[in-house]
């Protein structure tokens, strides 16, 4: 009975578990986050944030690992702005930006993290400030540019929230002036992070895709589909976008059975890499 249950549970589930399940589909893995060894409470100010920190060190190290894979990809031709999106709603995104941010800011590199999920925008909470003003009230004219400029307590890292949210979210992320906005802080910053919408439920992702050097999926362990990766991983590549460069998978369990990746769950090596790393903060 038991192997039966076995059998037929893996059967009929159709979700993503390893990197492996990625590859089959002909799509890239840039990295894998490992589940968390702890609750993370998101209500607390930098409790997302895992680069540079003693808590949760394999995650720490492997955004490391993301932002090196990203600079010997486009970020070596030139490129500076990298939307962060998914194929649904609770997979990750918005804490992998926030990581992705901190990593380069971490590497001495100026980083800017842009809010532009304009239906749930998050990134304000992550850094514990407010949600407007932002992006939107510079588009309209509303605010200067250093009122929606916000740092940080890591050096180098600044992020803009969303601010104001408009009737129309497509329409403003798709605008010449968006455009113009991305290209200024390509002009100001060595790194631009866009945490935008999942891609399948609107069409704002798949928007800004046409607009960024680079764009990333997140993909969500046990959570999401293969239909689901096929389909997100499409949109970003459809009418001739190049902008995709792979996905990243997250809350990926070592111990869940897949003895070829539990080499890689050593606590103990983490802890030591992540106190070394830690000295990459450049002080002021």
């Amino acid at each position: 009975v038991a192997f039966s249950y076995v059998f037929f549970r893996d059967y009929f589930d159709k979700t993503v578990k390893t990197p492996d399940d990625i590859e089959k589909e002909s799509t890239k893995v840039l990295a894998w986050i490992p589940k968390f060894e702890h609750k993370i409470d998101k209500s607390k100010k930098y409790s997302e944030i895992f680069v540079g920190g003693n808590s949760e060190a394999a995650a720490g190290e492997s955004y490391r690992t993301l932002r090196t894979r990203i600079q010997f990809s486009k970020l070596a031709e030139g490129g500076k702005s990298i939307l962060i999106t998914s194929s649904a709603p609770q997979e990750g995104k918005t804490t992998v930006a926030c990581n992705l941010a901190a990593s380069f800011a971490q590497s001495n590199k100026k980083t800017i993290l842009l809010d532009c999920d304009l239906r749930i925008p998050r990134v304000n909470e992550v850094f514990g400030g407010l949600k407007s003003p932002g992006f939107t009230n510079y588009l309209f004219k509303q605010v200067p540019f250093e009122d929606v400029l916000r740092k940080t307590d890591f050096e180098n890292l600044n992020y803009i929230a969303a601010g104001t949210i408009p009737t129309n979210p497509s329409e403003i992320l798709g605008s010449e002036q968006m455009k113009d906005f991305i290209e200024k802080l390509k002009a100001e910053f060595d790194v631009v992070i866009i945490d935008s919408p999942p891609v399948m439920t609107i069409t704002d992702a798949e928007v800004l895709s046409h607009i960024v050097d680079m764009s990333i999926l997140v993909v969500f362990a046990q959570k999401t589909e293969v239909d689901w990766l096929i389909e997100a991983a499409n949109q970003l590549t459809s009418h001739g976008q190049k902008s995709f460069i792979g996905t990243v998978l997250n809350n990926f369990d070592y111990n869940s059975g897949y003895r070829s990746y539990n080499k890689y769950n050593h606590s103990k090596y983490y802890s030591r890499v992540d106190e070394t790393k830690q000295k990459e903060w450049v002080q002021s």
